[in-house]
């Protein structure tokens, strides 16, 4: 097994990949991803009981840029952070 970096040539083939997995890769994540970029977008759940999760990715040097209240259902919002790199 020979493992490698990912080159941009390689994007297509991750987006197919992800677009197999839709409930772990919804469109509008798909729709984002940019292999060249120089920033991580994060996605997660916002709802009670995942306050360390968010404490978490912020210790790692995540930047909260967007609280998107009930997005997924009443208590369930949609948290995007970024990490630039």
């Amino acid at each position: 097994m020979i493992i490698r970096s990912l080159e941009q040539t390689d994007q297509v083939y991750v987006r197919e990949i992800m677009g197999g997995y839709p409930l772990q890769f919804p469109k509008f994540i798909i729709e984002k991803y940019d292999l060249g970029s120089k920033q991580v977008i994060l996605y997660t759940l916002g709802h009670v009981g995942n306050e360390a999760t968010l404490l978490f990715y912020r210790k790692i040097g995540f930047e909260m840029v967007k609280y998107e209240k009930d997005f997924f259902r009443p208590g369930y919002d949609k948290v995007t952070l970024v990490k630039h790199i």
